[in-house]
């Protein structure tokens, strides 16, 4: 074959594995054939100076050195977001999470409804109640302990049948502006301020009972309440006084007995004449009348203290 230029040759439009190419071999100055196949698999290439990409895709990159420009990446629509590492905000509008979350600890309720706490076991519950406007409330029910932090005690409370008490011996302390002004313990309410009412001031239901003197009007009688109605023995009303007793657990040697007289014809004047611890004297006379009759006394125990 004739000596032929490169550039004169036919052109090969398409290449397979097996065609050959000439080429000098660089270490022993000698010319060789080296197949397409050959020349895509063996040798070792040097990473080249890729600059900056402007735009474009990028896929299939299995390199572990290249250095991305951040580009503008857009709200997405949908779609599953992972591996994601930074300190970068994301506004969740949606469910998320495809089961229950497990139980944790919470510091903070705050509601304009009602809010439930999770109850100490499967059948107790404890909730804070909006009672409308700024006004709040704390629910207890079915026998659910639990401990407040009141004055300086913190006692445990338990509800039964609806009551809230303390299951110990510690007094719940009320106050304003940091002044203790009432206090709840085993012996009563105490108010160190002044106690008004816009309504009746009292004994209820339960605080009172009735009992009859019989015999004589000048014998004693029994009636262990705070407050009560006294039904003399039938007699001739007279101007000279008579004295009975009055047997009373709740009345101490410093308490004040009020007297009236609740019904009889007569006009009668009462006198508390002596008050001892668990018992005071009634002593009575008429003004002038001498009607046989039954007439019946009120008295209501006032607690007070000599000091």
């Amino acid at each position: 074959m004739p000596n032929i230029t490169i550039s004169a040759l036919p052109v090969a439009t398409l290449q397979a594995g097996a065609d050959v190419l000439p080429i000098v071999q660089a270490t022993t100055s000698t010319t060789k054939q080296l197949s397409v196949t050959n020349l895509f698999t063996s040798p070792t290439l040097v990473t080249p100076a890729l600059g900056t990409v402007a735009s474009g895709n990028i896929s299939a990159c299995t390199s572990t050195s290249m250095v991305m420009v951040t580009p503008v990446l857009g709200t997405p629509s949908s779609g599953t977001v992972t591996n994601l590492t930074g300190t970068a905000s994301i506004n969740i509008n949606g469910t998320v999470g495809a089961t229950t979350p497990a139980a944790g600890s919470f510091t903070t309720v705050s509601a304009t409804g009602t809010s439930t706490v999770a109850a100490v076991n499967a059948s107790a519950s404890c909730s804070i109640v909006n009672g409308g406007g700024n006004e709040s409330k704390l629910r207890i029910s079915n026998n659910f302990p639990v401990t407040l932090d009141i004055g300086i005690y913190n006692p445990s409370f338990t509800t039964l049948a609806g009551v809230l008490t303390t299951a110990t011996n510690h007094p719940i302390e009320f106050g304003v502006n940091n002044t203790k002004i009432a206090a709840l313990s085993s012996t009563g309410f105490l108010v160190s301020g002044t106690l008004t009412s816009t309504g009746g001031l009292g004994y209820a239901t339960g605080a009172g009972g009735t009992v009859t003197q019989a015999t004589s009007r000048t014998t004693g009688v029994t009636l262990n309440k705070t407050s009560g109605a006294i039904t003399l023995f039938s007699a001739a009303g007279t101007t000279t006084a008579a004295t009975f007793t009055v047997t009373n657990s709740t009345v101490a040697a410093t308490d004040v007995i009020i007297l009236n007289q609740k019904s009889g014809t007569d006009l009668y004047d009462l006198m508390v004449t002596a008050v001892a611890a668990g018992s005071f004297n009634l002593t009575f006379r008429t003004t002038g009348g001498t009607t046989t009759e039954t007439p019946v006394f009120n008295f209501a125990v006032i607690k007070a203290v000599a000091a």
